[in-house]
């Protein structure tokens, strides 16, 4: 039996789904198309809060998933994957060719669980990088590195910037001109009904795992390995507690900004703050209340007090107004 996974916005879980699926039917081993061998299921695929133990079978072609799945693995009595992750240019280009792929996958008869979020979650794709470093948010090399992949112009205007992009004062700027937060979804189809496909949401698995684990399996038309769920929810606990404050941030983002503006008290420890999520901020402060800092500084404060008492009147934004603006201080 073969089954695919997807996304409507990247790093949602995919590869903690996948070892879920394959660990609690029971499964030992699967076939990994890429080694042309059977691999162990690890029974804890947890390595620096990410599931990446466990190696996916992941293709970024559709075109390679009909040939390998037609070749390998449809035919075959064992129960295996094929993760989809197209590497494109744009979130319309993401969104067309995931549609394609779940049509494609309905039309083949192939059973498809696709992964999605709302409103701001989708930011969660670029708090979050393919590495397992831990806390490699704190290397600015690791972290030029995420922001060239996710624009390749990143680096072409670096003399616009004090420290030449070579700072995280620099690089949270560059970020902060560079993100278009509400864009995401108006790409974005509404979802029609397909046969075949199950959606569940991300921040519903961080919460509320194991009764979507079961929703899942029994998509599937797979058994739940009742000696092995409580090792599951273990696991699924430490996993759930390295990703559920960027799910927090992101669904408090705009009060956030409203108590940095209104200079009110609070904390920001629990969203375990980096120059990213810091990035985010400077965004909507810059383009929606036409603020910015008043001086460089490589560390936010950890308080909206605080960091509202850095604020003065932005004049660096330089491109077009994206938001009106609400209130200068």
């Amino acid at each position: 039996m073969l089954f695919t996974v997807t996304c409507d916005q990247f790093n949602l879980g995919t590869h903690f789904l996948i070892w879920s699926v394959h660990y609690l039917s029971g499964n030992d081993k699967y076939y990994h198309f890429v080694e042309d061998e059977k691999m162990e299921i690890p029974k804890d695929p947890l390595m620096e809060g990410t599931a990446h133990v466990f190696s996916a079978n992941e293709s970024i072609d559709l075109d390679d998933i009909l040939l390998k799945f037609d070749l390998h693995l449809r035919s075959s009595d064992n129960l295996n994957h094929i993760k989809y992750h197209p590497l494109v240019k744009s979130i319309k280009e993401y969104h067309d060719c995931n549609k394609k792929f779940q049509k494609s996958m309905t039309a083949h008869r192939v059973k498809t669980i696709n992964i999605t979020c709302s409103g701001l979650q989708h930011l969660i794709g670029f708090l979050r990088f393919d590495t397992a470093k831990s806390k490699w948010q704190e290397d600015i090399e690791t972290v030029k590195k995420h922001c060239g992949h996710y624009w390749p112009d990143f680096f072409n205007d670096r003399e616009i910037y004090e420290d030449n992009l070579e700072t995280f004062h620099d690089i949270r700027e560059g970020i902060a001109f560079r993100l278009r937060p509400y864009e995401f979804w108006e790409h974005f189809d509404s979802r029609s009904s397909m046969e075949n496909m199950m959606t569940y949401d991300f921040y519903h698995f961080i919460t509320k795992g194991e009764k979507i684990i079961r929703d899942v399996m029994d998509f599937l038309g797979l058994s739940v390995n009742d000696d092995r769920i409580k090792h599951w929810n273990d696991v699924h606990k430490r996993w759930g507690v390295e990703l559920v404050h960027y799910l927090h941030f992101c669904n408090d983002i705009e009060h956030i900004v409203e108590n940095i503006v209104s200079n009110r008290y609070m904390s920001l420890s629990q969203y375990k703050m980096n120059v990213l999520k810091e990035a985010v901020l400077l965004h909507f402060l810059m383009f929606k209340h036409d603020l910015n800092l008043s001086s460089r500084t490589d560390q936010l404060p950890n308080n909206t007090q605080e960091i509202s008492k850095l604020l003065v009147k932005n004049t660096r934004t330089g491109i077009k107004k994206l938001y009106k603006v609400q209130k200068d201080v």
